[in-house]
């Protein structure tokens, strides 16, 4: 027999202050508490992670909501900066993990193989010099050149 604290999980709960939702809306205020819970670890969040938490929002709306917050001052839309993203990378701190005799530079994992990848300065840009990734860096750094990040603002 499913009792009704087996069905509902509590840690699945959005908790949304009533005097944010009077003053910027129920939908903003929802989505500006799970940036707010899922930023507290990395600082930032996605669009692609907010689609995944909150499922019951359709693409549409939740980037009209978005668009709303950014609006309000309460978040910021932004791409990564070349340092950003190698300062993001670093932080996988992934040393011993993995297969290979090569160490990646970036996140100390153990790999197979690294790639030669163009920085600070793009190929696209005419950069020349080069450092070696694993990988997983190398795909991590150009998905983080096109992903929007989600910040939440300070003071909001």
């Amino acid at each position: 027999m499913n009792i009704l604290y087996d069905i509902f999980d509590p840690k699945d709960n959005i908790y949304v202050d009533r005097d944010m939702m009077k003053k910027i809306g129920m939908k903003e205020a929802i989505v500006l508490q799970v940036i707010n819970d899922i930023s507290k670890d990395d600082k930032f969040t996605t669009h692609e992670a907010l689609k995944n938490e909150m499922p019951f929002f359709g693409e549409k709306a939740l980037r009209t909501i978005l668009n709303s917050l950014e609006g309000s001052s309460y978040i910021t839309i932004s791409k990564l900066e070349p340092l950003e993203k190698m300062e993001m990378l670093r932080s996988k701190n992934l040393k011993g993990m993995g297969i290979g005799n090569s160490i990646c530079p970036c996140c100390n994992c153990r790999t197979l193989t690294l790639h030669n990848h163009h920085y600070p300065v793009p190929r696209h840009l005419k950069g020349t010099e080069t450092i070696m990734l694993c990988p997983s860096c190398h795909y991590e750094y150009h998905y983080l050149g096109v992903v929007n990040i989600i910040r939440l603002r300070e003071g909001a």
